[in-house]
């Protein structure tokens, strides 16, 4: 239990962090999204301007795929490195 415990208390905070970099990755484009990942209204709003295809790129691949990769491989490692978990090719 405490290990899943540490690993989301890992996780989380680096998923935040892929928001606020997505934020940042799609200004380029001319999207503007705020920077504060906590801003869900505002957020929500950013994402009903766009049309279909530029929303299944941002939130589908980018803020979602994209997190949930970095989220498992964290949490993967975490298991592995210090609780001595399945190797990194399970």
């Amino acid at each position: 239990m405490a290990e899943f415990i540490v690993e989301t208390l890992v996780a989380l905070p680096v998923f935040f962090l892929w928001l606020v970099v997505v934020s940042l990755l799609v200004r380029l484009f001319g999207v503007r999204l705020p920077l504060a990942p906590f801003s869900f209204a505002k957020r929500r709003s950013a994402f009903q301007i766009l049309t279909f295809p530029q929303y299944l790129m941002i939130y589908g691949v980018l803020c979602f795929g994209c997190g949930m990769l970095i989220v498992m491989t964290v949490s993967r490692y975490l298991e592995w490195k210090y609780w001595h978990g399945p190797g990194p090719h399970c």
